[in-house]
């Protein structure tokens, strides 16, 4: 009978309205904590992958450099500064060769056509290098030199010069069988060295020797009036640090800014979510109050049979529980259906991610996410209740 006389008086249109600015803004805001929740976990699990960053830095090419009046190299006071740094771990400084070296792949009556390229030859720690160093050695009656190759070497040979020059490709095992000449020369002398490679390295985007090797052929044929340090490679905690950019910007050094950038699109996101969250809660507050105040409606509308229904017996505890229970069970509707859409669209953004970005993020809706929920729906039913508890009350006397 109570229920009778309240769906009498309801407004159906005023209803739907609170009801649709309800949806909208729960699965808003159930969408943004979970993919806020997911770029977290993924910033941390990468965090925790990898344990060390390394970054190469150098400083940039002006155009006075291209006159020889600028000097590229770092001075000991500046790498004194570096080192000091407290996002710099460890660092050290790329020895280069100080000689003219040619690279030369030749087998005669091989499957491969001759190929030689101008090169320069660098070295660094062995604690530097993503390679196993087992094979990394030499010495001066060693017939064979250890050489380490960019991954971007090979395939720029693979997917440039081989297809335009109709030369094979070849696999990074094929190439590690392949014998190597290196002529070096300088001060006027020569000599021809055979090589092999025993890795390929995605972290130094160079050719690495040994160090032994390196420092015997720069005193037999270096220019002893190059200064080597050009380069440095700083092993740190965290490359994305905003720290590190604005060092290297403030004093004019460059380096490879992807792990930088990665960061900043994620701090853009992260922001962009916080700010959704806040228009999810503005139409939250907004929608829970249009139902609070069609609720005050509806009493106000009811008052008449309200009071009748006192005269005759009924308690104020059964009316408000009445109206309080209506409103309960369409709201929890509500949350379910905001949980559905948000599902929904989550999965749909975790699709596009894996297929256009190769980007995974967990699957489905996080405890943390039912909960919030939970709490906004025990948040509005003891609201609700309570303010038409008071109402109802302020009619019986």
């Amino acid at each position: 009978m109570i229920q009778k006389i309240f769906a009498k008086n309801t407004k159906k249109s005023a209803i739907w309205v609170a009801s649709l600015g309800t949806v909208i803004g729960l699965s808003l805001l159930f969408l943004s904590i979970q993919l806020y929740l997911d770029i977290r976990t993924m910033s941390a699990q990468e965090n925790n992958f990898i344990q060390n960053d390394y970054i190469v830095v150098k400083k940039k090419v002006s155009e006075l450099s291209s006159f020889g009046i600028n000097n590229n190299c770092f001075s000991n006071q500046e790498l004194e500064e570096l080192s000091a740094q407290n996002f710099v771990k460890s660092m050290a400084v790329f020895q280069g060769c100080r000689y003219k070296v040619f690279v030369q792949l030749s087998q005669n009556g091989g499957a491969f056509p001759e190929f030689s390229t101008l090169a320069y030859f660098e070295s660094i720690p062995d604690k530097y290098i993503d390679v196993e160093t087992q094979n990394w050695n030499w010495e001066e009656k060693d017939s064979i030199v250890p050489l380490i190759l960019p991954s971007t070497y090979i395939d720029a040979y693979n997917f440039g010069i081989a297809l335009s020059m109709g030369t094979p490709q070849l696999s990074k095992k094929l190439l590690s069988t392949v014998p190597f000449k290196l002529k070096i020369e300088g001060n006027q002398k020569k000599k021809t060295y055979y090589s092999k490679v025993i890795g390929f390295s995605d972290r130094i985007n160079s050719i690495l020797v040994p160090d032994s090797f390196l420092k015997y052929t720069n005193t037999i044929y270096g220019n002893t009036n190059t200064n080597p340090n050009g380069k440095i490679i700083i092993e740190t905690t965290n490359a994305k640090s905003q720290k590190i950019n604005d060092f290297l910007v403030q004093n004019n050094y460059q380096t490879n800014l992807e792990l930088i950038k990665v960061n900043k699109v994620q701090e853009i996101l992260r922001d962009g979510l916080i700010y959704q969250l806040c228009i999810s809660l503005i139409i939250i507050v907004q929608s829970v109050l249009l139902f609070l105040f069609y609720s005050k409606i509806l009493i106000s509308k009811s008052s008449y049979e309200i009071k009748t229904l006192i005269i005759l017996g009924y308690s104020v505890n059964s009316i408000s529980k009445t109206l309080s229970s209506l409103t309960t069970k369409f709201y929890v509707c509500m949350v379910g259906l905001s949980f559905i859409i948000a599902l929904i669209s989550k999965n749909y953004i975790n699709y596009w991610l894996i297929n256009q970005k190769q980007i995974e993020l967990q699957n489905g809706l996080s405890v943390v996410t039912l909960l919030i929920g939970l709490i906004f729906s025990i948040l509005f039913i003891g609201i609700n209740t309570i303010s038409t508890k008071k109402r109802i009350t302020q009619l019986a006397r």
